[in-house]
């Protein structure tokens, strides 16, 4: 069944272009259930590309992802424990384009 995107979600995504490095602070994203992770994706040129899992509960820490060449959007989806490699477009909780 597909869940509603979360309204109040609120998540601020940092890449530092030259470093290539991403963190992610988390504001406000619904608990999950164990067999459920928050997954971060850049989404670049050749698609999107899994680059973390988010923990909802760490709120206003600096979470650091994989580092990032390229991307045009970052989006984050609910995925199975442990994540997936492509993403789970109708359990999209954020999606948020590069100012």
């Amino acid at each position: 069944e597909a869940l509603k995107m979360q309204k109040d979600a609120k998540v601020d995504v940092f890449w530092d272009q030259q470093a290539q490095e991403v963190f992610v602070a988390v504001n406000n994203l619904n608990s999950l259930s164990a067999e459920f992770d928050y997954q971060l994706w850049a989404i670049g040129k050749d698609g999107p590309v899994g680059i973390g899992l988010v923990n909802p509960g760490e709120k206003f820490t600096l979470q650091q992802m994989n580092a990032v060449a390229e991307a045009g959007a970052f989006a984050i989806t609910i995925e199975p424990k442990g994540g997936s490699k492509a993403p789970t477009l109708e359990k999209l909780v954020v999606l948020g384009e590069v100012a």
